[in-house]
């Protein structure tokens, strides 16, 4: 493994990628991560697709009973915030090579909530979504667990900007998309 990592450093795998500055990635990133959030609520209820998760879900809530938008508009503004903390979570801490502390520190914090978050509601989840919709996303969750370590182990390897945006990219997908879905009965 270290003489292939050796062999490829500093290329590219995805040529394209290769010559966009930070500022690109970020906003490209922006991209992912709101069409993530956007997903997790297009649906009006939980599905397999759209889990709810909570940090989307809560300020969609919120905007419903205050403003009483339409669906196809909740879509579009309640992955508002979670863009708007990614966007200022990588222009803070997203320029550098390493994936730092306070982001692999963001990275635990969220991980054991969800953790905490599943077992709390692993009985409800079951009763209101059933069995396979409720281990469907806690296995979504390990798969975007098993990618952030994944990142992490070759950002170590091999320190670069990419990687180390290509991180936080991931990290809030998984925090817009599926982190805390909706286990349980709907309001």
């Amino acid at each position: 493994m270290r003489r292939l990592s050796g062999r490829f450093r500093g290329r590219s795998k995805v040529p394209f990628l290769k010559g966009l500055s930070p500022g690109t990635q970020i906003l490209a990133g922006a991209c992912i991560v709101f069409l993530a959030c956007a997903l997790t609520i297009s649906s009006g209820y939980p599905q397999w697709y759209a889990p709810f998760s909570l940090p989307v879900v809560i300020p969609a809530m919120l905007l419903d009973v205050n403003v009483n938008l339409s669906n196809s508009i909740l879509v579009l503004v309640a992955p508002i915030p979670i863009v708007t903390l990614y966007l200022a979570w990588s222009f803070l801490f997203g320029r550098s090579r390493t994936i730092g502390k306070a982001s692999r520190w963001l990275a635990v914090f969220f991980l054991a909530l969800s953790f905490v978050w599943y077992c709390l509601g692993i009985l409800q989840g079951i009763d209101y979504q059933g069995s396979i919709h409720t281990l469907l996303m806690f296995g979504f969750s390990l798969v975007f667990l098993g990618v952030l370590s994944l990142i992490f182990m070759v950002n170590r390897q091999n320190p670069s900007r990419l990687s180390a945006q290509f991180f936080h990219i991931v990290l809030f997908t998984w925090l817009g998309w599926v982190s805390f879905p909706w286990l349980g009965e709907l309001p």
